[in-house]
């Protein structure tokens, strides 16, 4: 029997799809960012983010009520945060049934931007409020369909592919854990206090997008000084206008280095959870 087809428990789970963005749309009303200390964990430090809270939807996929929060973070970005419930969240046909709503979702939050492409962030979290056993010994016996959530595929791993997959847990008592990937997260609290995780992981998805923003801008500032340099004689008939340029590319680039290692100093920060 492959690890894909081992036995696993039949659990109700919610499920949070998170998808940040660049652009700029209508504000709302400001608000600040809101992380309720629900731990003593060291992840709970203030993180200095601008929010203005853009409003709550209700809609319905495939017969399952979908409720999309969307958030606009410091003029930068857009996230959303779409919330729905899986009665089976184990099997593989929650699997398909998820991957469909977030293909749906994303096709819908991101109609209006159209040039976003794929500089996106996308997100999976699974919280599990109710199992038996401690949560070590739930995710023992769900090795396989755990794997299968976080990496989003149908195809057999080997059990060294789901060890690995597996290897990021994080908890801070014997009744909760985290299991902590690139593109999705599985959350077990007996307590179901989920939304301090769930808070974290989207300012952590914002400043990776921050990053790749950056990344881009420096591309682009690069090329500019490419040209420029290319130009050659041509520049040189126009001093000022040559200065003027390299100025402005030198302190772009000085705020590029700021901006990154605030990013770094945040990213830190959340690191530590």
């Amino acid at each position: 029997m492959s690890s894909n087809e081992a036995a696993y428990d039949r659990v109700a789970a919610q499920v949070r799809y998170l998808l940040v963005w660049p652009g700029e749309g209508a504000s709302g009303p400001e608000a600040p960012l809101e992380l309720r200390t629900l731990r003593d964990a060291p992840y709970f430090a203030p993180v200095d983010i601008d929010v203005q809270q853009l409003g709550v939807e209700e809609i319905d996929l495939e017969g399952c009520p979908v409720s999309i929060r969307r958030a606009r973070y410091e003029d930068i970005a857009f996230v959303a945060e779409c919330a729905y419930a899986l009665d089976n969240a184990l099997s593989p046909e929650a699997l398909r049934l998820r991957l469909r709503l977030q293909a749906a979702l994303r096709a819908r939050l991101l109609a209006d931007w159209p040039a976003v492409g794929d500089l996106t962030e996308e997100y999976s979290v699974l919280l599990i409020g109710r199992f038996d056993g401690t949560p070590d010994e739930f995710i023992d016996r769900n090795r396989a369909a755990l794997a299968r959530f976080m990496r989003s595929q149908r195809e057999a791993f080997t059990t060294q592919d789901v060890q690995d997959i597996l290897i990021s847990r994080v908890s801070y008592s014997d009744q909760e854990m985290t299991l902590v990937d690139w593109e999705s997260a599985v959350i077990l609290s007996a307590e179901s206090d989920f939304q301090s995780d769930v808070e974290l992981l989207k300012i952590g998805n914002y400043q990776l997008l921050r990053y790749r923003l950056l990344d881009r801008l420096i591309e682009s500032q690069l090329a500019t000084i490419s040209r420029h340099l290319e130009a050659g004689t041509r520049a040189s008939l126009l001093p000022s206008r040559s200065r003027r340029i390299l100025r402005q590319v030198v302190e772009n680039r000085l705020m590029l280095m700021l901006n990154f290692e605030k990013i770094k100093e945040e990213l830190l920060l959340i690191g530590d959870w």
